[in-house]
């Protein structure tokens, strides 16, 4: 399909392409879950997450789970999980880009009154 041919689209092939583009958003969130549950497992067993990024992906992945079905069935209270889940989704990967933000070493007083100045 190009562009040029969307005027001649029927509201039969519209309402297809919206179904095919929920199906495929259906997915990416079941994948999205798969990879939050997994990423905070590998981390949380390394020792490399603050003690609240598993707390919130314990609610996080059933609440993607749950969102799926908000492209099936029209209701407010899964649109509503649906939207809170992005957001947690959101507060996760700041927790997990904070946990895994690069450090720098803590320089001892000694050392670094030794250090020269400029």
């Amino acid at each position: 399909m190009t562009v040029l041919e969307v005027d001649t689209m029927t509201a039969e092939d519209t309402l297809g392409l919206v179904h095919a583009i929920d199906r495929l958003d259906s997915l990416k969130l079941l994948l999205l879950a798969g990879f939050v549950a997994t990423v905070t497992t590998v981390l949380r067993r390394n020792g490399f997450t603050a003690h609240w990024v598993p707390a919130i992906a314990v609610l996080l992945v059933p609440m993607l789970v749950t969102g799926t079905v908000a492209f099936a069935v029209s209701n407010q209270v899964l649109d509503t999980i649906l939207a809170g889940s992005l957001v947690l989704l959101l507060v996760w990967a700041a927790g997990i880009a904070w946990t895994m933000r690069p450090r720098r070493a803590r320089i001892a007083p000694e050392i670094q009154q030794s250090r020269p100045t400029a």
